[in-house]
């Protein structure tokens, strides 16, 4: 894998683009409630969503989640003058699970193996446990709370958290929505975060895809059940 400090695009916020922006745009009125993993300091991805929906005419609450307690209370001064959007500070799924997720990941255990990716070091498992490690003590399985506390709304999720449990959350997702429509945004989908969970959309006849380049996708799923 290639250290993801090396690619021109680096960055720890969600990159977005004029495209990407109409995209999202074109299905505002669509989504009433949006979930995310990833706040940081509420400047990315967080403020840019607000910023397009704060015309929708079907918005109610957009509700991000954070792990680190310093970047939570900056993201919270942030965000503090956008009504419809709700910070949390904890954790997107359960830290134990993670931890194992991590030291069984073929992928981290063989970074070496797969060059077309990057990762954000050679030592990804000790640096990837390391980086959830924040979340000790902190309410935990947010995203599995949050979307059951809102099954019957129409949903956005946007997952751009830890590096190293990307992939664990999109499945975990994916599992949780499985008989349900959402909309799906991903940022480092060149990265070890959303590099499989972009192959695994792109090969699911369940994702139709709205958008997507090496940095980010937007799709939509459709219930595998009526």
């Amino acid at each position: 894998m290639k250290l993801y400090s090396s690619s021109p695009k680096a960055s720890t916020s969600m990159l977005f683009d004029d495209i990407l922006i109409k995209e999202i745009s074109n299905i505002k009125d669509k989504i009433t409630i949006i979930i995310e993993s990833g706040t940081y300091l509420g400047n990315g991805s967080t403020k840019m969503l607000s910023d397009i929906f704060s015309d929708s005419k079907t918005i109610k609450k957009l509700i991000t989640i954070e792990a680190n307690s310093n970047f939570y209370f900056i993201a919270l001064e942030n965000l503090k003058d956008i009504v419809f959007v709700e910070c949390i500070n904890g954790f997107s799924l359960d830290l134990s699970e993670c931890i194992n997720f991590i030291d069984n990941d073929e992928y981290l255990l063989n970074h070496e193996k797969y060059d077309d990716i990057y990762i954000d070091s050679f030592d990804p498992i000790s640096n990837y446990k390391n980086e959830i490690m924040v979340s000790q003590g902190k309410p935990q399985n947010l995203l599995k709370k949050l979307i059951s506390e809102n099954i019957d709304e129409e949903l956005l999720i946007v997952l751009d958290s830890a590096g190293g449990i990307g992939y664990f959350e999109y499945l975990s997702v994916k599992e949780i929505l499985k008989n349900k429509n959402y909309y799906l945004l991903m940022d480092d989908v060149d990265h070890i975060k959303h590099y499989r969970s972009k192959k695994d959309i792109m090969n699911n006849d369940s994702f139709d895809v709205i958008i997507t380049n090496d940095n980010y996708l937007l799709c939509k799923h459709h219930k595998r059940f009526l």
